[in-house]
């Protein structure tokens, strides 16, 4: 339960950038921002949707964790793309945006299978008040926290250290034990 919890946390963390501070960041670098933005937007949830289609009956036949660790590599691409990319970022929102979307839907179709089976009926309540609280104070700390990191250096650099988010859950995923 309490790795469930910590990557719930991870991953409120790692969306705050690639949501909302990326968006800022094709807002910032972009010619046409809200055309870009609406680009990245309606890719990601295109992706979000095909992912969720794709990924519901191979959820429930194969293994959850390793379909899980599955959304690390296009977060890791999404940011290695701010890194590599620069100020070119918001010329590939089309892509950019369904690879997000793509990590968003290998993170939850699992999630929520893994949570119903990992966590009992009798624990869900104490479960999803933790969820909630977590969730809450990362989600009034961490803007603050990336916000002050951007404007004291840059996106990119913010990008490298969310890298290191995706190692940690990285490494977490060897203590995830395997959801059949």
């Amino acid at each position: 339960i309490k790795l469930l919890l910590t990557f719930d946390a991870l991953h409120k963390v790692l969306n705050l950038f690639i949501g909302t501070f990326l968006i800022s960041y094709i807002m910032q670098t972009s010619l046409n921002e809200i055309l870009s933005v609406s680009f990245y937007q309606m890719f990601y949830y295109a992706a979000l949707v095909t992912g969720f289609i794709a990924l519901g009956n191979w959820v429930k036949q194969k293994n959850k964790s390793l379909v899980f660790a599955f959304h690390i590599i296009p977060n890791v691409a999404l940011l290695l793309s701010v890194i590599i990319l620069k100020g070119e970022f918001s010329q590939y929102v089309i892509p950019l945006g369904f690879l997000s979307g793509l990590g968003a839907a290998f993170y939850w179709a699992p999630m929520h299978n893994m949570i119903s089976e990992k966590v009992s009926p009798k624990n869900m309540t104490k479960f999803s008040g933790y969820k909630a609280a977590i969730g809450g104070s990362v989600k009034i700390i961490a803007p603050i926290l990336l916000g002050l990191f951007i404007t004291a250096g840059s996106y990119v650099e913010m990008a490298w250290a969310m890298l290191a988010v995706c190692v940690v859950e990285l490494i977490l995923m060897f203590f995830l034990k395997p959801s059949l």
